[in-house]
Parts: structure tokens; C-alpha cells; sequence
């Protein structure tokens, strides 16, 4: 290469990254992980590092429909999970999201509205929000499938799920959801940050089919197994 044009282009790398550095500085971006200075949440370099399923990994059959993942329930994202949940961190909810956005392909069939998976109320209070709304938020936004909160409310009160046997966490979830009869003859998808046995998302879906609703699937950012 022309030692001029040579140094025209490394100057214009230097520039660049000068510029990028002094944006990240001024306005105090760092990567969420990292923590290094970046333009974006995730820097490219853990972006790159996040635990992606192969994309014939991504759908599973289930017995209501089928069930989209992102991410495989490993570091960081388990952490970024475990954030979002217990730690008052909404804007890790929402960049939940935006992953889960720019992973999966917006359905091809099409969906009515997004329904986040609820919390019980007493959980909502003391964390100030419902993660899976949150999440289904940013990706209903970037999809443009309007978000539905009332459409499935969880009655009663069900021990913690967490650590639980599928057998044991369907019966904690026996008749734990209601949903509404509008729904009837809609096609759906369900949100939540994490799919474990199954069981959660399933209770959901046999109260929308009781309610009438014609399809629904579901989409979470991370997967167990």
C-alpha cells in the first residue's frame, strides 16, 4: 500500500477510536459486563462471548406450541438473568430485549399480542416490577406486536418455583393462571426470561386455550437444557 494512503487510513482508525472513546467518556457508557468503555450496553467482544444457541437449537416443540430461546442458561446471561430479577436492574431487563430481538426472527405467522408470563403480587411488590414484562416490552417494540399485561393474571399464591422438580412445580402451578375470554379465537406469544422444565409456561398456555385463544407459543431469553 502507498505510505500515504497507508498512513491516511491508520490515521482515520486512530480518529475513529478517539472519537468513539470521547463519546464514551462524556456521556459514561460502559459495557454492562465488562465494564470497558463502549458506544453500546455490551461491548462486540461480550456480545461475541454471550452463550448463543445454534440456530437449529433455537425452537423446541412443546405440548402447547413451539418455544423460542436466544441464549443457552449459562455465564454471563444466567448472571444478566439473575440481575434483572433480584437486583432492581430494569435496564438489564430491557437489554434482555433488545437480545432477544436481534437473535430471533420476528414470527412469520402472526401474533396478536405478547403476553409477559405474571409474577404474584406480593413478588411484583417487593421487586418493584415484573421482569418478563419488562423484557417483553423492549421486544415488542422492536417487533412492533403490541404488549398485553392484563390478558393472564396469576391467582392464589404459589410456593417458589425455584430448584423444584417438573412434577412438583406443575402441581404448585395447577389452576395458577386465569386469562381473559377477549382472548378468545387470538394468536399469542408468551415472554418470560427463562424456560426450566417447562411448567410455568405451560400452566399459562392451558389458560389461554381455556380462554379461547387459537395459537400460542412462547419466546424466552435463555434455556436450561
Amino acid at each position: 500500500m502507498n505510505p500515504s494512503k497507508l498512513w491516511a487510513s491508520s490515521l482515520a482508525v486512530v480518529s475513529n477510536l478517539y472519537e468513539r472513546t470521547i463519546k464514551g467518556l462524556s456521556r459514561g457508557l460502559r459495557c454492562r459486563l465488562c465494564l470497558g468503555l463502549s458506544e453500546e450496553t455490551l461491548c462486540p467482544a461480550c456480545c461475541a462471548d454471550l452463550p448463543w444457541l445454534p440456530a437449529m437449537q433455537r425452537m423446541r416443540h412443546r405440548p402447547y406450541g413451539p418455544e423460542l430461546a436466544a441464549f443457552s442458561y449459562e455465564f454471563p446471561i444466567n448472571a444478566l438473568i439473575v440481575s434483572a430479577k433480584y437486583h432492581r436492574a430494569i435496564g438489564t431487563c430491557r437489554l434482555l430485549g433488545e437480545l432477544l430481538a436481534v437473535s430471533l426472527a420476528r414470527p412469520a405467522e402472526p401474533v396478536d399480542c405478547l403476553i409477559p408470563v405474571p409474577m404474584p403480587w406480593g413478588r411484583v411488590l417487593k421487586r418493584g416490577y415484573n421482569q418478563a414484562e419488562e423484557i417483553a416490552a423492549t421486544l415488542g417494540r422492536a417487533w412492533d406486536i403490541p404488549l398485553r399485561v392484563d390478558a393472564l393474571k396469576r391467582r392464589g399464591w404459589q410456593p417458589q418455583q425455584q430448584g423444584a422438580s417438573r412434577r412438583v412445580r406443575r402441581a404448585n402451578l395447577k389452576a395458577a393462571f386465569i386469562a381473559q375470554a377477549e382472548l378468545a379465537g387470538r394468536a399469542v406469544l408468551l415472554v418470560d426470561d427463562v424456560a426450566t422444565t417447562g411448567a410455568t409456561l405451560e400452566a399459562c398456555a392451558e389458560a389461554l386455550y381455556k380462554a379461547g385463544t387459537s395459537r400460542v407459543g412462547a419466546v424466552v431469553v435463555a434455556r436450561t437444557t
